[in-house]
């Protein structure tokens, strides 16, 4: 789970402006940006995802048990959020999509209010 957040603190963007790891500095998390992106320049991608910490993923994504990822949508709604990016993660292709069933069966699961928002925008974006 740690692995979502590396790639965007990597070096994806220009070597000089990074908007993702300015702003996870912004939120507090500029020394674990910092290491992060170092240990993905040294090519040590398995270290950098161990060195992103729970509460980095947890404050940031969608993640957990099915009620607390419930829950975190339901806030995501109440704050005008009405787009989401699914990113599940898997050994395969399988396993990812199996994943995805299930976070599909907690969409259907909230209460009417938030599937409809969350519904209407059609905007669920998955990225494999």
């Amino acid at each position: 789970r740690n692995s979502a957040l590396t790639a965007p603190i990597s070096p994806l963007s220009s070597p000089s402006v990074n908007f993702y790891k300015d702003a996870f500095a912004r939120a507090g998390y500029g020394d674990d940006a910092d290491a992060i992106r170092r240990l993905w320049l040294d090519g040590k991608r398995e270290q950098a995802a161990a060195r992103v910490p729970d509460a980095m993923v947890t404050r940031f994504g969608a993640v957990g048990a099915p009620r607390e990822v419930r829950e975190r949508l339901q806030r995501y709604r109440d704050v005008g959020v009405d787009a989401l990016v699914l990113r599940p993660e898997g050994r395969d292709n399988a396993d990812r999509l199996s994943r995805l069933e299930h976070i599909l069966d907690i969409v259907r699961s909230l209460d009417d209010r938030t599937r409809l928002n969350l519904a209407a925008t059609g905007r669920f974006v998955c990225i494999p």
